[in-house]
C-alpha cells in the first residue's frame, strides 16, 4: 500500500542542485505520477494521508515517520527548529511519498519498484545514483545484508556504486524499542558527468544525498535491547517529496519550487519588502532577509496543515513556539510589532491553494487555521504589551545581550525573558526546567537563547532537562481527567497480572435495545475471577469492606470517553440476596474492568454473579452522551473552529466546554445552537456505531486532539439524516439508538471563561422540570415588569402633584416596596434553580429583572429625595429613617443630608446593614450641640449588644475645628424587623435631643 504521509521532521543540509531533467515537474505532477505508478502499475492500495498528530499514540507530537501510523501492525523524535532556513531543504514540515507491505512484499520487489521509478518516469541516470545496504553488526549479531547488495546488482547497478554502511546509516529504528530493521537507501550526485563519488556517500556533502530509504522490518528491539525476529518481515520505504521535486526541476532548493515559490513572492507582494535573492551564504548581505523569508514560508505551511489537522498551539508547545517566531518574521516583515498576523493568515490560504486538492481537509479548515492564528496573534500580543520597556538600560548593564537581537528575535521578549530569569532564579546558578518552560510559553524564547541567556548571565542551562519538562508539560496538557482508582492503574496492571487474572470481556455495555418507550438492558452470568481490596489482590472479602470486583464479562460501562461509569448492584444468586457488592464506581485498567462498592457478606473468587446496572442512570448517561455529540455538530456548524476541550457526561447534565479561539458565545448563538438539536430531536434520526481501525476513520470524523485512540476497534457513533452525516464523532461511550429518545432538552447554562465557553444542558425529566420551572419565571418576570409600571405611573403622580398627604405618600412608598418584595422573591427563585431554568428563558429573565430592578431604584431615589424635601419644608431640624432604603441600589446619605439646610440626621437600611449620618450647620455648632454629641445619642440603641456588631465604621467627613457632621455604618446579623425597630426608637432619641436646642421650634 502507498500513502502520502504529512511529517514534521528537519533533514541534512545541502546547497546546490546540478541535476536537471528535460520535464518539467510541477509538484502536482510527481506526487500524481508517485501514486499512479504504485496504484496503477504495481497494483498498491491507496491510503489517504496520516495526519500530523497520530490518534493512537500519544509518545510523539508529530508524525515523523511514515510508518508511525502502521506502527501497532509492525509489532518519533523532534527535530531542531532553530537550523530551519540555514539551507535548501531544512523544514519543520514535509510530505513523505511512502509505499508499504505487510509481509507482502520481499526485498527484491521493493529494490525493483523503487529503480524503475525513479529511472523510468521519472528519468533519473543510474550512472547518478548510488544505493547503500547493512554492512552488518557483530555487537548485535547480524551479517551484513548481502541479499540486498546481490538484488542491486540483478537490477544492472554497478559495484563501485552499491556501498555498505553500518548500523547508524543503515539500520532503522523507531525508538528505543519496537520494529526495527537494516535499510537501504538510494542517494543521487547532484554533479553532472562526475564519476567514481561513492566516498561522499552518507560523508555529510550537499551534493550528493539522499534520495530515498527503504527499510526492511525484520526485527523487533525488545526493553534489554535484544532483537527478536519478527513472524513476517515488512517494508517502509519513503522519498521526500519537496526534495524529489526540486530534483526533478534542476533548481537550486526547495524554496525554489512551486511548493515555496507562491509563498515567498506573496511575503514580498503583502509586506512590500525587498524581493527573495536566494542567498545562503551567511557572510552575504542578505542572507538574514533570505533565511526569514525561507523561515516564514516553511512555518507557514506547518502551521496551515497543522492546525488544519486539529493541533493546536494552546496544546502544543512547540507549534505555539514555530507561531510566535513566525509572528515575530511577520512584524519584521510588515516593519511594526504586532502587525505581522494578517500576513501569516494570507499565507495560509497560499497553502490551502497550493495542498487542498490532495489534502482538501485543509481547504476545508481553512477558516479554522485563520481564527486560530489570529487568536494567537492577540494572546502573543496581549502578553509582549507586558513586557518592560527598558532594552536600552539592560544592554547598558549587559551588552552581551545586543547579540541575541537575530533577525525573528524581538527585544521587548527578550528583555522580560532576561529580568524573569534573574529575578526568579536570584543567586541560583541554575535555570530550572519549569522556568525555562516559563520563558518559552510567556516570553516565546527558544532552547538555544535560553542557554545563549543563561551562558550571559553566568548560569548553566540543560537543554535535556528542557525537553523533559516539555515532555511533562505536553502529557499534563494530554491527560483526561482520571477517577481516584484509575490514579495507579500501573500498580494494579501489573497486580493482576502477576495474579493472573484473566481479562474482563466487557462488550456485553453495549448489548441493549429499545423496549417500548424505555431501553432493554440485559443482565449477565459471570463470574469473580478478582477481588482488590486496601491495595492487595485477594481470594476473598467480607462485608463491611470496599473492594474493587474483577470479572470475567460484564455489562457496566467503565468512566471513559467523559462519561460516569455505570452504578448497579452484582449479586450471587445462590446467597439468596445476602451477598452483594452495591457498584459505585467502575474503571478500566489494561484489560480489567474493575468494579468499586460496598460488599454486603462474603464474596470468593470463583463465585458465580449476576451484574444489574441501574438502568435510569445509564439512560441518563445515554441521553446526554448522544445530546453531547448533536452539540458538538451544531457547533461546528456555527462556529469555524470550534475544539472540544472537556465533555462531561453524568446522568444529571451534559457539560461541554469548547475552545473558540478568542469567540464568545452570544445568546443568539446559543438560539441557533438549540434550534439545530431540536431540529435533529424531531426529525428521530438514527444513531448507529460501529468499528473501524485507525487508519479507516471516515473523512469528516471529529476526533478530539489531545485523546488517545486504540488502533483497532475505534468505534464511531454516526447520526444520520438519509445520507448525510449530522454527526460523525469517534466515540466508545453509550448512547440511545434513536435520537427521539433524548426527549426533552435544554441548554441550561452558559459559562463564558477567558479561554473557552462552557454549555451545560438537560434532557428527559431534568429538562422537563427545566421546562416547568422556565414557564414559572416567564410568568412571574412579565407580571413584576407589569407592577413596576403600575407604579411609575403612582411615583410619577405623587411627585408631579407636589401632594402632602400622608396617606398617599404612604401607599406609594409601600408600592414601591412591595414591587421590590416581588424582584427579592424573582431573585431567589432564579439562585435556587440557575441550573434547572432554560439558559435562552434564564437569559431574558434576568434582563427583564435587572430592567425592572433599575426602574424600582429610580423611582426610589425621586421618592426618597421628595420625602426628604417635604420634611425640610418649614422645619428647623430634620430627623427622619428613610422607608425606601432597602430599594436603593446603594445609600448615599450626604446626597439627601444636602437637601436640608438645618441640622439633619437620617437612618437607612440597606441589606445588613445599618448606616446614619446626622451634620450640624457650621453656624450652630456649640460645646453642648454637634454632631458627635448627637450620634452618641442614637449609638447605644443601634448597637445594644456586642454580638450585634460584625463591622464598624465610625469616620468624619469634612471636618474643620467644630465638628459638623458624623457618619455610622454597621453590620449585623440581626433580623431586618429589630434592625427596623432600633431606627425608629433612635429617631425619637435623636428627636428629643435636638429639640432641647431648639425649644419650641418646628421639627419634622
Amino acid at each position: 500500500m502507498i500513502s502520502l504521509c504529512r511529517r514534521v521532521r528537519v533533514t541534512n543540509h545541502f546547497l546546490p542542485r546540478l541535476y536537471s531533467s528535460d520535464v518539467n515537474w510541477s509538484s502536482s505532477d510527481v506526487r500524481k505520477r508517485f501514486i499512479e505508478y504504485f496504484v496503477n502499475e504495481n497494483s498498491h492500495k491507496f491510503l489517504r494521508s496520516s495526519p500530523l498528530r497520530p490518534i493512537s499514540d500519544q509518545t510523539i507530537p508529530f508524525v515523523n515517520a511514515g510508518m508511525v501510523q502502521f506502527k501497532s501492525v509492525l509489532q518519533g523524535k523532534h527535530n531542531d527548529l532553530d537550523a530551519v532556513g540555514l539551507d535548501g531543504y531544512h523544514h519543520t514540515f514535509f510530505e513523505m511519498l511512502g509505499s508499504w507491505s505487510f509481509g507482502s512484499c520481499d526485498k527484491a520487489e521493493a529494490c525493483k519498484m523503487a529503480w524503475k521509478l525513479l529511472t523510468g518516469p521519472f528519468g533519473l541516470s543510474p550512472a547518478r545514483l548510488y544505493v547503500t545496504y547493512f554492512g552488518g553488526d557483530g555487537q548485535m549479531g547480524l551479517p551484513p545484508d548481502h541479499e540486498t547488495k546481490d538484488i542491486w546488482r540483478q537490477l544492472g547497478v554497478q559495484d563501485s556504486h552499491i556501498l555498505p554502511f553500518g548500523t547508524s546509516d543503515n539500520f532503522w529504528e523507531m525508538g528505543l524499542v519496537g520494529p526495527c530493521g537494516p535499510c537501504t537507501e538510494i542517494h543521487v550526485d547532484h554533479v553532472p558527468d562526475r564519476t567514481n563519488a561513492g566516498a561522499r556517500v552518507n560523508a555529510g556533502f550537499s551534493d550528493l544525498t539522499e534520495l530515498w530509504n527503504l527499510v526492511f522490518i525484520q526485527f523487533n528491539r525488545n526493553k534489554d535491547g535484544s532483537l527478536t525476529p519478527l513472524k513476517y518481515s515488512h517494508v517502509d520505504t519513503g522519498m521526500g517529496f519537496e526534495r524529489l521535486v526540486a530534483l526533478l526541476n534542476g533548481v537550486k532548493s526547495n524554496y525554489d519550487t512551486d511548493l515555496f515559490t507562491p509563498l515567498i513572492q506573496a511575503i514580498h507582494k503583502i509586506s512590500g519588502c525587498d524581493p527573495y535573492s536566494h542567498s545562503f551564504d551567511e557572510n552575504d548581505s542578505t542572507f538574514q532577509k533570505d533565511k526569514s523569508y525561507r523561515i516564514l514560508a516553511d512555518h507557514a505551511r506547518l502551521l496551515t496543515v497543522a492546525i488544519a489537522d486539529n493541533v493546536f498551539p494552546h496544546l502544543e508547545c512547540k507549534l505555539r513556539w514555530v507561531l510566535r517566531r513566525a509572528l515575530q518574521i511577520s512584524d519584521n516583515f510588515m516593519g511594526k510589532e504586532g502587525t505581522g498576523a494578517p500576513l501569516l493568515i494570507e499565507l495560509s490560504s497560499y497553502v490551502a491553494d497550493s495542498l487542498h486538492s490532495v489534502y482538501p481537509e485543509i481547504g476545508k479548515n481553512l477558516a479554522k487555521v485563520e481564527r486560530t492564528i489570529s487568536h494567537e496573534a492577540e494572546i502573543y500580543q496581549a502578553v509582549r504589551k507586558e513586557f518592560p520597556k527598558n532594552w536600552v538600560h539592560l544592554v547598558k548593564s549587559k551588552p552581551e545581550l545586543e547579540s541575541l537581537l537575530v533577525f525573528g528575535s524581538n527585544r521587548s521578549a527578550l528583555s522580560a525573558a532576561y529580568r524573569k530569569m534573574n529575578s526568579t532564579n536570584g543567586l541560583n546558578s541554575k535555570v530550572s526546567p519549569a522556568l525555562a518552560y516559563h520563558m518559552y510559553e510567556s516570553h516565546g524564547m527558544s532552547a538555544e537563547l535560553i542557554g545563549e541567556m543563561a551562558k550571559i548571565s553566568g548560569k548553566t542551562f540543560s537543554v535535556e532537562d528542557y525537553e523533559e519538562e516539555f515532555e511533562k508539560r505536553r502529557q499534563q496538557s494530554m491527560l483526561s481527567t482520571a477517577t481516584k482508582f484509575v490514579a495507579s492503574s500501573d500498580s494494579f496492571v501489573g497486580l493482576l497480572d502477576s495474579g493472573k487474572v484473566a481479562k474482563t470481556n466487557d462488550l456485553a455495555k453495549y448489548d441493549y435495545s429499545p423496549y417500548a418507550d424505555q431501553y432493554s438492558f440485559p443482565s449477565v452470568s459471570t463470574k469473580v475471577v478478582g477481588i482488590l481490596e486496601d491495595g492487595s489482590l485477594k481470594k476473598s472479602a467480607k462485608g463491611g469492606s470496599e473492594c474493587g470486583v474483577v470479572l470475567d464479562c460484564t455489562n457496566f460501562y467503565h468512566t471513559a470517553g467523559g462519561q460516569a461509569s455505570d452504578e448497579g448492584e452484582i449479586l450471587v444468586p445462590s446467597s439468596n440476596g445476602k451477598i452483594s457488592l452495591s457498584v459505585k464506581e467502575v474503571s478500566k485498567v489494561g484489560k480489567y474492568v474493575i468494579h468499586y462498592g460496598n460488599l454486603n457478606g462474603t464474596l470468593t473468587v470463583g463465585d458465580s454473579v449476576i451484574t444489574k446496572i441501574d438502568e435510569a442512570k445509564r439512560m441518563a448517561c445515554m441521553r446526554n452522551h448522544t445530546l453531547a455529540h448533536l452539540i458538538t455538530a451544531s457547533m461546528q456548524q456555527i462556529f469555524d473552529a470550534p475544539l472540544q476541550e472537556k465533555c462531561s457526561v453524568n446522568p444529571s447534565h451534559v457539560k461541554m466546554a469548547y475552545n473558540l479561539h478568542g469567540q464568545k458565545l452570544t445568546v443568539e448563538e446559543v438560539k441557533r445552537l438549540e434550534e439545530s438539536i431540536q431540529y435533529s430531536i424531531d426529525d428521530q434520526l438514527p444513531v448507529s456505531r460501529y468499528s473501524v481501525n485507525s487508519w479507516d476513520i471516515p473523512p469528516g470524523t471529529t476526533v478530539l486532539p489531545d485523546e488517545t485512540y486504540p488502533v483497532d476497534n475505534i468505534h464511531i457513533i454516526d447520526v444520520k439524516r438519509g445520507n448525510k452525516i449530522v454527526s460523525r464523532e469517534a466515540c466508545c461511550g453509550t448512547h440511545i439508538m434513536n435520537t427521539k429518545d433524548i426527549g426533552k432538552f435544554c441548554i441550561s447554562e452558559v459559562i463564558l471563561t477567558k479561554k473557552a465557553s462552557v454549555i451545560c444542558a438537560l434532557t428527559g425529566p431534568d429538562a422537563a422540570e427545566a421546562s416547568r420551572n422556565s414557564i414559572t419565571l416567564s410568568k412571574n418576570v412579565n407580571s413584576f415588569l407589569k407592577q413596576v409600571l403600575a407604579v411609575r405611573e403612582t411615583v410619577h403622580d405623587l411627585i408631579s402633584s407636589n401632594s402632602t398627604d400622608l396617606q398617599t405618600r404612604q401607599s406609594t412608598f409601600d408600592a414601591i416596596i412591595k414591587v421590590h418584595d416581588t424582584y427579592n422573591s424573582i431573585k431567589k427563585f432564579m439562585l435556587e434553580n440557575s441550573r434547572r431554568i432554560s439558559y435562552l428563558t434564564y437569559d431574558a429573565a434576568l434582563t427583564g429583572v435587572r430592567e425592572g430592578l433599575s426602574e424600582i431604584h429610580s423611582m426610589a431615589r425621586a421618592a426618597t429625595e421628595f420625602d426628604v424635601k417635604r420634611k425640610a419644608i418649614n422645619a428647623n431640624f430634620v430627623v427622619h429613617y428613610l422607608p425606601l432604603s432597602e430599594c436603593l441600589e446603594k445609600i448615599l446619605l450626604s446626597k439627601y443630608t444636602r437637601l436640608v439646610n438645618g441640622p439633619v440626621m437620617l437612618f437607612a437600611l440597606h441589606e445588613n446593614e445599618t448606616k446614619v449620618r446626622c451634620c450640624v450647620p457650621q453656624e450652630i455648632v456649640s460645646e453642648n450641640f454637634n454632631a458627635m454629641l448627637w450620634m452618641q445619642e442614637v449609638l447605644p440603641i443601634l448597637v445594644q449588644s456586642e454580638g450585634d456588631v460584625v463591622k464598624t465604621n465610625f469616620s468624619s467627613e469634612g471636618l474643620t475645628l467644630s465638628i459638623q457632621s458624623r457618619a455610622f455604618v454597621y453590620k449585623s446579623k440581626i433580623p431586618l424587623k429589630e434592625r427596623k425597630h432600633r431606627c425608629y426608637e433612635g429617631c425619637k432619641a435623636a428627636s428629643k435631643f435636638v429639640s432641647r436646642q431648639f425649644k419650641g421650634k418646628k421639627e419634622n
